[in-house]
């Protein structure tokens, strides 16, 4: 069989949450950090308009609890 595969392979993350307790993972890189509370925007929940994320980037908000 051929040795196709990956040499490395590595964890890059739009959002990455400020938990407690941290969650224990190894990223390459994130766009920006957020409390742990839910996070709302066009692109992040609607799987077919992904593409246009970028220009909806600015909306991207945390959803106020209260």
């Amino acid at each position: 069989m051929y040795g196709y595969g990956a040499e490395n392979v590595e964890r890059i993350v739009l959002v990455k949450k400020l938990k407690k307790p941290p969650v224990k993972c190894t990223l390459a890189m994130y766009g920006f950090e957020a409390p742990d509370l839910w996070l709302t925007g066009m692109g992040m929940d609607n799987a077919h308009l992904a593409p246009e994320a970028n220009r909806w980037a600015g909306w991207i908000a945390i959803a106020n609890p209260g």
